[in-house]
C-alpha cells in the first residue's frame, strides 16, 4: 500500500516579547509571527503570548533528521542570542520536528508501520542540547490517500 510523508523543522520562540525584537536579535526573518492579543486561526480566540517562528521548507521522504540539521545549522551560531531571548521566565524556545504521514483509508487495519523514521546521532543530540531549546517531535497521521494541502488550517504554511 502506498504511503506518503513529509516533514519540516521549525524553531519557535514564545512568550512576552516584541516579535520584531526577536527578528533583530537573531538576524533571521521569521516565517510567521503572532503578537500577544492577535486573533488565532481558531475563531474567536486570541494569542495570550507572542510567537516568532522560523521554518524549513517541507520535504518528502522517510527520514526527518535532515530538517533537524537544517534548524541547527541556522541557529547554532545564534546560540547567545537565543539564550538571551529565553532567559526571562515567561519566554521559551522550541525546536520542533513535524512529520506528517498519509495512510490510505483502504489500507488493512490502517497499519502505520513503517512510519517515517526519526534517528538522531549522538552528534545531533549534543548539538541540540547545546541550544536553549526544548525538542518537540510532532507526528501527524492522516487516514487519506494524500497529505492535505499546505493551506490546511491545522498546518502552518510552507515556504
Amino acid at each position: 500500500m502506498c504511503r506518503s510523508s513529509d516533514q519540516y523543522g521549525q524553531l519557535t520562540v514564545h512568550g512576552e516579547f516584541d516579535p520584531d525584537a526577536v527578528t533583530e536579535q537573531l538576524g533571521v526573518a521569521p516565517a510567521r509571527i503572532n503578537r500577544a492579543g492577535d486573533p488565532t486561526p481558531t475563531a474567536g480566540l486570541r494569542d495570550v503570548r507572542s510567537i516568532w517562528e522560523w521554518r524549513t521548507p517541507t520535504r518528502s521522504g522517510p527520514f526527518a533528521d535532515d530538517v533537524a540539521l537544517e534548524v541547527l545549522d541556522q541557529f547554532e551560531s545564534r546560540a547567545d542570542a537565543l539564550t538571551r531571548l529565553v532567559e526571562p521566565e515567561l519566554s521559551g524556545a522550541t525546536l520542533s520536528i513535524v512529520v506528517r504521514m498519509a495512510v490510505p483509508s483502504d489500507h488493512p487495519g490502517n497499519d502505520l508501520s513503517p512510519a517515517p523514521t526519526l534517528i538522531f546521532s549522538p552528534d545531533i543530540l549534543a548539538r541540540m542540547a547545546a541550544l536553549p531549546v526544548t525538542l518537540a517531535i510532532l507526528p501527524y497521521v492522516y487516514v487519506s490517500d494524500e497529505l492535505p494541502d499546505d493551506n490546511d488550517p491545522l498546518d502552518p504554511p510552507s515556504e
